[in-house]
């Protein structure tokens, strides 16, 4: 597997609101993890974000086809994201769902996807985005899933209490490697709530076409 260049820091940053909500608590598990082996250069630091040649912008690539009645709404990225979807049904005081991406460095562009893809099976890869999402979850699910050629790990989990943020509400995590950088998918819903939905977020999860 070829050497890997530099990561992204911040995955999933969703805007702050007035109000805390189930999503504010979603970047601290999505920090940079520890650096180890051949995930240390694409999980460390921030990328240098560049735009190659006249290549299509990636962030113009990510697009969403939820189940109905989901729509989505474009929305502002936050640093070191280039695209952030808002994923909801009609009349929801909030997103259900938001999906971000952040670039690969240009280097890592020159991965090839069957590399990424045994990356993302590999139990250390795996063990280090589990601890990432354990630092203000319970972890109670795990999977890999498989989209269109590309693997990804799927993760669901409990959030615990914060000071500022009521615990006990439920989130999934997707996230897709490809050479042009990581796509990541969150839905989160209250805890009486998750398993009645937990099939309408793996929908939407599916219907994320990452840039390639």
């Amino acid at each position: 597997m070829p050497c890997l260049t530099r990561h992204r820091a911040e995955i999933f940053k969703p805007a702050r609101s007035p109000e805390a909500t189930p999503h504010d608590a979603l970047p601290d598990p999505l920090r940079r993890p520890p650096e180890q082996g051949l995930m240390r250069r694409r999980m460390a630091l921030l990328p240098v974000l560049l735009l190659l040649g006249a290549a299509t912008p990636p962030e113009a690539e990510l697009r969403v086809d939820p189940p109905s009645p989901y729509r989505t709404t474009r929305m502002e990225p936050t640093p070191p994201q280039t695209a952030r979807i808002a994923v909801a049904r009609p009349g929801a005081p909030m997103p259900d769902c938001q999906v971000a991406f952040v670039p690969a460095p240009p280097a890592d562009q020159k991965v090839g996807q069957p590399a990424l893809n045994a990356l993302a099976r590999s139990p250390a890869w795996q063990k280090l985005e589990r601890a990432r999402i354990a630092t203000a979850y319970d972890v109670q699910q795990e999977s890999i899933v498989e989209q269109d050629g590309v693997a990804g790990l799927r993760l669901a989990g409990t959030l615990r209490p914060r000071p500022s943020l009521e615990g006990g509400s439920r989130a999934a995590f997707t996230i897709l490697e490809t050479p042009r950088g990581r796509t990541t998918t969150v839905c989160a819903a209250p805890a009486e709530e998750f398993a009645r939905r937990q099939a309408e977020f793996d929908a939407v999860a599916r219907g994320v076409t990452p840039p390639r």
